[in-house]
């Protein structure tokens, strides 16, 4: 069972073990209060100068990468994978849940058996002109995953070992958690760790999005680098 985050100062520590925080009565101003206590709010494209996605259906979403905007089905993934530092944390609130569907979905990297990433340096995810970027990092044995399989970039794997990892990443995404949200729950998730996505819905769903790395003097700023890896 996840974790319900109650208070700013249990956020650390719920993400460390879990991966995963949950929450209630959220609202975006709750939300973004909790976020600042332990984290910087990074900006994105699509979001407001506080850093507020907001994430509903739109008229038009038929653009490469525009899937998010839509009714349809989202692949675990990571935010903002093809940033040189994609961001640590994410955050979603289901301002309004979906009639039909929508759920969130959640994969947990820290599931999967890893060897040390510097023996699948093939294992990458490739994006055209924008570039290519390694699946997984480490650093002082910390593990940082970005993945994502779509429209705008898929993975790439040059050797067998490899692809056997990414065969076991792929299956991890098939199995992700369902979590049914109401209005005004919601989920932190370690963005280094954990793939999340939704369900194909129909009517009207709209979610509030953050984005935001841990603030280097946190006593889990640690995480910004990475997880755990689960023991072999």
């Amino acid at each position: 069972m996840r974790g319900q985050v109650a208070d700013a100062s249990e956020l650390g520590p719920l993400l460390a073990r879990d991966g995963v925080v949950l929450f209630r009565h959220g609202t975006p101003a709750r939300l973004l209060h909790l976020l600042e206590y332990a984290a910087e709010v990074r900006l994105h494209p699509h979001g407001t100068v506080r850093g507020e996605t907001v994430i509903e259906p739109r008229p038009s979403p038929g653009v490469v990468g525009g899937a998010g905007f839509s009714r349809l089905a989202l692949a675990p993934h990571t935010d903002r994978a093809l940033t040189p530092r994609p961001p640590t944390l994410v955050a979603v609130l289901i301002e309004r849940a979906a009639p039909v569907g929508g759920h969130s979905l959640l994969a947990d990297a820290r599931a999967l058996s890893l060897p040390a990433p510097a023996k699948f340096r093939s294992l990458m995810l490739e994006a055209g002109s924008a570039g290519a970027y390694p699946i997984f990092e480490s650093s002082a044995g910390l593990i940082r995953i970005r993945y994502r399989e779509d429209d705008v970039a898929r993975p790439h794997a040059a050797r067998a070992e490899d692809r056997t990892v990414l065969s076991a990443l792929r299956a991890l995404g098939a199995r992700a958690e369902v979590c049914v949200l109401g209005d005004g729950e919601g989920y932190l998730a370690h963005n280094c760790r954990v793939l999340h996505g939704r369900t194909a819905f129909r009517g009207y769903r709209r979610a509030t999005r953050y984005l935001a790395d841990l603030r280097s003097a946190h006593p889990y700023a640690w995480m910004n680098e990475g997880f755990l890896p689960k023991a072999n």
